[in-house]
């Protein structure tokens, strides 16, 4: 394994609109990373809350846009075109990283050059942050029952190679709510 200097880059995403209530925490999540290579993006859709004023608070550590998108799979499509990470991920604002979970992925990722996409264990919280309990539905890849029983991959706990994402076609910006299940599918 490299050093953790060498490691590819990964870039990361958080799509936003009026998340001011959780975007901080979100955030937080990913500049705690003990990965040193990380590239970080906000894509925010207008928000008319105080969520510019929290990404403004971090200066330099966080890159941000903001302006009219047309949904969320829009805002990471574009996102992901506007970093240079051979690992991607998106991370929603109302979503958090567990501590180590970016090095995880990436050791994951350089221990076997296969997948194309690794996913992991996760948990529900509130509006708070307070755990609810574990995401059960969190099983080994299995393409058929994906396609045909259940959505197995946990979308916050994704990490994929960027190659694989273009091959695939990237997301779908017409979809809304199943932009992440179209792509493992794909």
């Amino acid at each position: 394994m490299p050093p953790l200097a060498e490691r590819p880059r990964v870039s990361i995403v958080t799509p936003s609109l009026n998340q001011g209530e959780f975007i901080g925490e979100a955030i937080e999540s990913v500049v705690t990373q003990d990965y040193p290579n990380l590239e970080y993006l906000v894509v925010d859709g207008g928000s008319q809350d105080d969520t510019l004023q929290i990404l403004g608070r971090y200066g330099d550590r966080v890159r941000w846009t903001s302006g009219r998108d047309a949904g969320q799979a829009d805002a990471i499509r574009r996102g992901f075109e506007s970093t240079s990470g051979d690992i991607i991920a998106w991370l929603n604002a109302d979503d958090r990283y567990r501590p180590g979970a970016v090095r995880v992925a990436v050791d994951r990722l350089l221990s076997d050059p296969r997948p194309a996409l690794v996913y992991g264990r996760a948990d529900f919280i509130d509006r708070d942050g307070r755990p609810l309990g574990p995401c059960r539905q969190v099983e080994a890849w299995d393409l058929h029952r994906l396609i045909h029983e259940l959505d197995f991959v946990v979308q916050p706990a994704s990490f994929f190679r960027r190659d694989a994402y273009l091959a695939a076609g990237g997301l779908d910006p017409d979809l809304h709510y199943c932009m992440d299940y179209d792509l493992w599918i794909r």
